[in-house]
């Protein structure tokens, strides 16, 4: 777990020559230890098999959605306050 969070708060951490600024909030490795089509120990993180074609086929769907949507918010946010009080996931929110 170590080595994905050195991984993860590198591949975040600020670049101030590009205006890149975030902020990695370390709970979230709290969280990813609940996902159930990870299998972890301490040398990697692995998707399960059984997983593959589940998350290939959630990629594309996403992948569709984002060419439809703008799901990215810059500005107005009141769109993504919606979608976060929405009892939808996000595929049901957008598809609406």
């Amino acid at each position: 777990m170590d080595e994905l969070e050195k991984l993860l708060k590198l591949a975040v951490r600020n670049n101030k020559k590009i205006k890149k600024y975030n902020i990695f909030d370390t709970r979230y490795f709290s969280i990813l230890s609940h996902v159930e089509c990870l299998s972890w120990n301490e040398n990697k993180v692995k998707l399960k098999d059984d997983y593959v074609d589940i998350i290939i086929d959630k990629v594309n769907q996403f992948d569709a959605m984002r060419s439809k949507h703008n799901i990215f918010y810059e500005n107005d946010f009141s769109q993504y306050y919606d979608l976060l009080y929405s009892k939808k996931t996000i595929f049901e929110y957008y598809s609406k």
